[in-house]
């Protein structure tokens, strides 16, 4: 195979290449090798409750949900969809989900075997261009090797970042060499993956509109045709997708015309000049990461306090506005006669229109991952720069002078790009850990405040209670969310449901520390400010449900007629009142166990001390807290009590047979047999 690079000058179309799939695994094992570290860590950020703790990952129905939901809609804690419809991605965690258990490590596999797979596709598509094994495998490393990808690869939950450059890699590089059906199915698939893959689609869409004097694309018609029946596709399961559920009158809206495009996700309330200006900066900020990736950390904040007069806004505009400007002269120039320009430069710019639409940025304009796609064309462009150096094709250079400086800047380049995945990549390993380095590297963002303060708070948890070092490690996770609350919500874009959160972390944290009186006073005071936080609904239910039970503990065997008496009447005015704010919880967007389960306690109460009516909607209430958290001791002990109590045995035995088999390790196991065969007999 030849090595040869020498820019194009002849219309002469190019000679189709046999594919040198030994010579093509060097970049493929570089990219599983280099993150091969990831495969040990854990579940980070939105891992936790997309991946981790989600009960629909554990259903294969929810493989038929992902085509026919939002992307977001398929975790418990979202309630904003935004306008993502990803079902390729939603169908990968499914499976991943069930081959690995729900651990973590099928999950980071799969991200760097994707990856992998995206560095040979990136020196296959070089090889397609015409550039030449040489380039194509410096392009693949470079790809593989890239800092600017730590982000990417390292978070499970960036998946569909890794999927949409995949399949847009493999669309592309079945397109240069004339394979119509190949490209337009690749299309397809990664148009389902991510939005991102929309920009894909555009320059596709424009290369086969311009043709080429070198490349054997498929025929224009056919080409435009499949292009726009995938555009077609797309639009029909989005709408459908987006459609609104019920509505008053019992009708549904069966397909939304806007299909999700309509949907915003930024609300910061800027100008419209302000947005530009915004959208351009973020383009030449992209580039300066992919050319210098060594400043790596999540959560950039998107300022407020930066208007169209302040440098640091129309600096970067005025920058991106030139290199888009510049980009476009090029690449009508010398498109056609050039394979390279046509592909690699156009991937590496049309990758970052997204960020032009400021809409659906969220709090945090610049995120890593986004430059995944346009790397792509980035390094395409890096390698052939370097090979022509190499080979003293640069102007009035010498060869061995080429070569030198060739090899100089692909060792500082290697330095670059090494830096930050030797030194960022181990802080997404734990979720902590990921939690403390953010509020490090982001100190002026409000979200790494509260992710410190969720993981600290839940390590808490996980220690004995009436503990003191429980008590100590709440009181750290009490003094995150403090500190979450000083970010002026004047500098920078917080959005709302950030401050309930750290609010709502004060009043948790209290609780965890035992200072159940506090606590009910913070979610009392959050709640006059939020009054439809689930959250504090259901903190308030806890500490009213707490009160109940210590009460009930104290006086409830009193010898004394009237305190018994008492007793019951606190205790159902308590359980009363934690029943409203866990029907509260409830009747929220979010839908995780504890929701059911506080709501089903208070149920027990009322059901124990004055109606015994409401034993079966306790009961109903802590099978779906069971069912979404099986492998929870308290809510089965809690299901099989209310199943007692109403004499059910048949139900004791199924829940029983159902724990069993979702815990097979269960410390209890042998009693619960004993229980399941006497049940048995009895039956």
């Amino acid at each position: 195979m030849s090595t040869d690079s020498t820019p194009i000058s002849s219309p002469e179309p190019l000679a189709p290449a046999r594919t040198p799939w030994a010579w093509l695994l060097l970049p493929f094992l570089l990219g599983l090798l280099v993150f091969s570290s990831t495969w040990g860590a854990g579940f980070v950020y939105d891992d936790i409750e997309l991946l981790q703790t989600n009960p629909a990952m554990d259903e294969w129905g929810t493989i038929g949900r992902a085509f026919a939901e939002p992307f977001w809609s398929l975790a418990p804690f979202q309630q904003n969809y935004a306008g993502y419809y990803r079902p390729i991605p939603g169908v990968a965690f499914v499976v991943l989900h069930k081959f690995g258990g729900g651990e973590p490590f099928l999950y980071h596999f799969a991200s760097t075997l994707v990856h992998a797979l995206c560095a040979l596709l990136v020196a296959r598509l070089a090889l397609g261009l015409g550039l030449g094994l040489r380039v194509g495998l410096i392009a693949g490393a470079a790809f593989a090797l890239a800092g600017s990808h730590v982000e990417a690869v390292a978070w499970a939950s960036a998946l569909p970042d890794l999927l949409a450059t995949c399949f847009s890699l493999l669309a592309l590089d079945q397109l240069v060499r004339g394979r119509l059906p190949f490209a337009i199915g690749a299309l397809a698939l990664a148009m389902l993956s991510k939005e991102s893959a929309y920009a894909t689609w555009l320059l596709m869409v424009v290369v086969a509109a311009f043709g080429s004097a070198r490349l054997p694309l498929p025929r224009r018609a056919p080409l435009l045709a499949g292009l726009f029946l995938v555009a077609g596709l797309i639009y029909v399961l989005r709408g459908f997708a987006f459609a609104e559920g019920p509505l008053p009158d019992g009708s549904s809206e069966g397909f939304a015309l806007a299909a999700g495009f309509d949907l915003q996700l930024t609300r910061a309330g800027l100008s419209p000049s302000h947005e530009t200006m915004l959208g351009l900066g973020l383009v030449a900020r992209y580039l300066g990461f992919l050319v210098y990736p060594v400043e790596s950390r999540p959560f950039r904040p998107l300022r407020l306090d930066h208007g169209p007069e302040d440098l640091s806004l129309w600096g970067p505009a005025a920058l991106g506005a030139l290199a888009l400007l510049g980009a476009a002269a090029i690449w009508l120039l010398f498109a056609r006669r050039r394979p390279w320009v046509q592909i690699g430069l156009g991937l590496l710019f049309v990758g970052l229109t997204p960020v032009l639409n400021t809409k659906s940025i969220g709090r945090f304009p610049f995120e890593e991952r986004f430059v995944y796609l346009s790397s792509a064309g980035f390094v395409l462009l890096l390698a052939l720069g370097i090979n022509r150096l190499a080979r003293g094709q640069a102007k009035r250079g010498r060869s061995s002078a080429g070569a030198g400086v060739a090899l100089i800047l692909s060792l500082a380049w290697l330095g670059l790009n090494l830096t930050p995945i030797a030194r960022v990549t181990p802080q997404w390993a734990e979720n902590e850990k990921f939690a403390r380095w953010s509020t490090e590297v982001s100190p002026e963002t409000m979200t790494p405040w509260l992710l410190a303060g969720l993981a600290t708070l839940e390590r808490a948890k996980s220690l004995p209670q009436r503990s003191a070092e429980r008590a100590e490690v709440a009181d750290d996770a009490f003094d995150l969310f403090e500190r979450s609350l000083e970010v002026n919500v004047n500098d920078v874009l917080v959005a709302a449901h950030e401050r309930e959160s750290g609010n709502v972390g004060l009043g948790n944290a209290l609780y965890v520390m035992g200072d159940y009186d506090t606590a009910k006073a913070v979610f009392e005071e959050t709640l006059k400010g939020f009054p439809y936080a689930q959250e504090a609904h259901f903190g308030l239910s806890n500490c009213l449900l707490y009160q109940a039970d210590v009460l009930y503990q104290r006086n409830a065997l009193s010898s004394d007629a009237q305190v018994r008496a008492a007793t019951t009447e606190q205790v159902l005015e308590l359980a009363d009142r934690a029943l409203v704010h866990a029907d509260q919880a409830v009747r929220g967007s979010r839908r995780i166990a504890a929701f059911y389960h506080n709501r089903s306690v208070a149920r027990y109460w009322v059901g124990l001390l004055r109606d015994a009516g409401e034993f079966p909607a306790a009961e109903q209430d802590a099978r779906v807290a069971f069912e979404m958290d099986p492998s929870s001791p308290q809510y089965f002990n809690h299901l099989l009590e209310l199943l007692a109590l109403q004499r059910n045995l048949d139900g004791l035995a199924e829940v029983i047979e159902t724990y069993l088999e979702r815990n097979p390790d269960a410390p209890d196991r042998q009693m619960l047999e004993e229980q399941l065969a006497a049940l048995g007999q009895r039956n």
